[in-house]
């Protein structure tokens, strides 16, 4: 249900005065040289189980080839509905082996892709700002250059009928020629156990797509995959 109204009832994707001077997360070698200030230098974490980053590595690297596999059968996404705004929304189903129905929401915005790029994957505790399901993003652990471990928290919905639920996922950015990517799913860490609070969701394969136009560098599309699964 939270999926579904994320996809096809969304606020505005950028609020006023979107970008921000320096705050977002640089990865320290994969976009060396870009982004040189001290200050754009994630904060050192406590030493972690290196078997458990290893792990958060493959996780992150399974949900991006299962996105660049949803990607690339675009002619195969079931036309679900036009969001009635001012946005030109449009919200696809797709079915993934194992995983099942997949929500896919596809918008065009007057903004470029590196705008997107920093506010929204970037920085992903800010999408309490304008994704209205989310009650709460924190991020636990900056695993490597590519790779951290979030913890999410979706409010309540439907009246009541739907209770909050609380999310752990491990995500991974990649920067491309044409496109910018951060790809997710589910895990474990020692952080954030389940807890009577909250019940406990599990995110398939997902994440967000930024396009780039190649005709115009002040406009992009953005691509929002979605495969949660409530409990």
């Amino acid at each position: 249900y939270l999926a579904a109204q994320a996809a096809a009832s969304r606020g505005p994707l950028l609020y006023p005065g979107a970008l921000s001077e320096g705050q977002f997360y640089s990865p320290l070698e994969s976009f060396a040289g870009e982004m040189s200030s001290p200050a754009l230098q994630p904060t050192l974490l406590p030493s972690w189980d290196s078997s458990w980053e290893k792990e958060y590595v493959q996780q992150g690297k399974e949900a991006m080839e299962v996105v660049d596999q949803i990607l690339a059968q675009e002619e195969n996404w079931k036309f679900e509905k036009n969001n009635a705004s001012d946005f030109g929304d449009v919200v696809y189903t797709f079915e993934i082996p194992f995983h099942g129905k997949t929500f896919i929401l596809k918008a065009f915005l007057q903004c470029s892709a590196e705008t997107v790029y920093q506010e929204v994957i970037l920085q992903p505790e800010k999408m309490i700002l304008w994704n209205r399901t989310v009650a709460a993003c924190q991020i636990l652990q900056r695993v490597e250059d590519n790779t951290i471990v979030s913890y999410d928290v979706a409010a309540g919905a439907a009246g009541g009928v739907v209770s909050p639920r609380d999310f752990v996922n491990v995500r991974r950015i990649e920067r491309r020629r044409d496109r910018y990517i951060s790809s997710g799913m589910s895990t474990t860490h020692s952080l954030k156990p389940p807890v009577s609070k909250y019940v406990r969701g599990e995110n398939g394969p997902g994440g967000f797509i930024v396009l780039k136009c190649p005709t115009n560098p002040r406009l992009c599309t953005f691509i929002w995959i979605l495969n949660t699964d409530l409990k």
